[in-house]
């Protein structure tokens, strides 16, 4: 009796609190967070990713050819270049770069980089496409830094016999 007395209770305590919820997870628009107009909002810190999601953006696609590779190729930033490649490229294009890694038969399309094709671009426009992506490649510009997406271009080059 005294159980279903506890539960009875409990109901009711609910139900005073009302549409909008007393309790923390309630999800009313009434308590959620948001901007005010008077509230001027701050660009983010260097080494931050910014709320936009845009890196470099005095970067445009049709420079990316001019840009010279300031990473001399060594033996060191091919290593380098390595790592990267193979935390964040392998998946896509393989560890050889040939376009067929694990998920890449979900994404047809995939580009395998040791095709003329791909040997053919500039250094700039692969360092672009790795910050910025592409048609069907995502924007790694989050997470490889600047010198980081050099050195995988300086693999790639490695990868593709230049």
């Amino acid at each position: 009796m005294k159980a279903r007395l506890a539960i009875l209770a409990a109901c009711a305590a609910l139900a005073a609190a009302g549409p909008a919820g007393a309790f923390p997870w309630s999800g009313d628009m009434l308590r959620s967070p948001g901007l005010r107009p008077q509230r001027v909002i701050l660009t983010p810190a260097d080494s931050t990713v910014p709320r936009t999601g845009k890196v470099d953006p005095g970067l445009r696609r049709e420079a990316a050819d001019k840009l010279v590779n300031p990473v001399p190729r060594t033996a060191q930033s091919e290593a380098a270049g390595k790592a990267e490649f193979e935390r964040y490229c392998v998946v896509c294009h393989g560890p050889a770069g040939l376009g067929n890694g694990p998920v890449a038969a979900r994404f047809p399309g995939v580009a395998n980089l040791t095709l003329p094709l791909s040997q053919g671009r500039t250094d700039g426009f692969m360092y672009v496409y790795i910050r910025h992506g592409g048609v069907l490649m995502p924007a790694y510009g989050y997470g490889v830094k600047a010198r980081d997406a050099w050195d995988v271009v300086n693999y790639v080059r490695k990868l593709q016999g230049k």
